[in-house]
């Protein structure tokens, strides 16, 4: 049995606060340790009017001292046409896309300085620089945590990176560039002008050079991320080929969809000729027959030159107006006629004269003429017949049959 002093001194040992340390990342979890920093360098940013095109220190956790980190936001459309140089180490050149688009990208530098073997070890290699690094993230919460990389491409001109300073190199050493995606994968590059290195995306780059004659280790397999990057199932590569695909497939489509509406207006065209067509078959068919006249080897049809004499409003056939109208020129002589015809009160005649009468115009020409002996007040000789005898044997019966006569012999040599 337990003695109550003992019993009070295991009491007292559960019931003592025991203090924690903040737990450190392990040594192979970069994309833990790129959330972290993530964390750490959103919160530089005043909470009020932070500046766009101002780069932002932050601080990192003390069990992380060694690294330093910033932040910069910028527009996504002023990244794309002027680019940024001068963001610590990187000169980002112009044409930046991201992936999925954003209105605001927030860019986190990363500089691992002692803790870059740590993170990003490389066997047979020594590192010359420190690993820095560029990642972007969606800038619309500025206090979130956690958040999934946008996919950064360079697609013109690559992004560069100056590094300051060298480690000294022996004689027969060759420095060269390293570059590790956000999946683990491992590129080597050239090293240019000294200590100048490329690359078309985000990630970390550092200097290496191999400190024992062991063959470069192959690049890890590709894995899946402790966290996803946005954008989709991967790489932005796999992303760029599926737009791709599917920008390739839209434009096929609008094309079939054309020669579709092209091939469906000319058969409805077709159609509406056919139909016609038709229409006019049916209507020839069902109307009266013409007749045929041999012209040389051909058989044509020709239609017959008869047609109904017109007839005036007064009942007076036009075959009696033309007789009239050569019985005036037979009773008057030339002088006469161009007497009258300087004297004449039809002003309007003009008229006729213009349009004289044919086989095609008999109604225009009598309306015509309706006009001219309105205007001349000559209409009656058409509307009233000639009295053919006096009713009573007066001066004034007389004058008016003898004014409606001369009328009526002026009327028809005007017709």
């Amino acid at each position: 049995m337990f003695s109550f002093p003992s019993f009070s001194t295991i009491l007292i040992l559960f019931l003592t606060k025991i203090p924690s340390f903040p737990s450190q990342p392990t040594p192979f979890s970069s994309r833990l340790l790129d959330s972290t920093l993530q964390d750490h360098a959103f919160q530089s940013f005043p909470h009020h009017r932070s500046k766009t095109g101002t780069i932002y220190t932050g601080n990192v956790p003390v069990n992380l001292t060694g690294i330093t980190i910033s932040a910069l936001r910028l527009r996504s459309g002023s990244l794309r046409k002027r680019g940024y140089n001068g963001y610590k180490e990187f000169n980002i050149p112009k044409g930046i896309v991201e992936n999925p688009y954003v209105k605001r990208v927030i860019l986190v530098y990363h500089n691992l300085g002692n803790w870059s073997q740590v993170y990003y070890p490389l066997p047979g290699f020594l590192y010359l620089t420190p690993v820095v690094g560029l990642l972007g993230y969606n800038a619309d919460n500025m206090t979130a945590k956690g958040l999934p990389e946008l996919d950064l491409r360079a697609p013109e001109d690559p992004i560069v990176i100056k590094f300051e300073t060298l480690k000294v190199l022996g004689n027969g050493y060759s420095p060269v560039c390293v570059f590790f995606d956000l999946f683990g994968g491992v590129v080597f590059d050239h090293v240019l002008n000294g200590s100048v290195c490329s690359c078309v995306t985000q990630g970390h780059v550092g200097i290496v050079v191999e400190s024992s004659p062991a063959p470069v280790p192959a690049p890890a397999p590709e894995h899946v991320p402790e966290y996803p990057i946005a954008g989709g199932d991967g790489g932005g590569g796999r992303g760029g080929r599926n737009r791709g695909w599917w920008v390739g497939g839209s434009v096929a489509g609008g094309v079939l969809l054309a020669a579709l509406v092209v091939v469906l207006v000319l058969w409805v065209r077709w159609c509406r000729g056919t139909k016609r067509i038709e229409k006019m078959t049916v209507a020839a068919d069902h109307g009266v027959p013409l007749a045929v006249a041999a012209v040389g080897r051909a058989e044509v049809p020709v239609a017959m030159s008869t047609r109904t004499k017109p007839i005036l409003e007064n009942n007076v056939p036009l075959a009696v107006c033309t007789y009239n109208v050569y019985i005036c020129g037979r009773s008057r002589d030339k002088s006469e006629m161009m007497s009258s015809e300087n004297n004449s009160s039809f002003a309007l005649k003009s008229i006729l004269e213009k349009d004289k009468l044919n086989n095609t115009n008999f109604l225009e020409w009598h309306r015509n003429l309706r006009i001219v002996l309105k205007m001349a007040k000559r209409l009656y000789v058409l509307e009233t017949p000639i009295p053919t005898a006096l009713e009573n044997n007066t001066v004034v019966a007389k004058k008016a049959f003898d004014k409606h006569k001369e009328d009526a012999m002026e009327v028809a040599c005007l017709m």
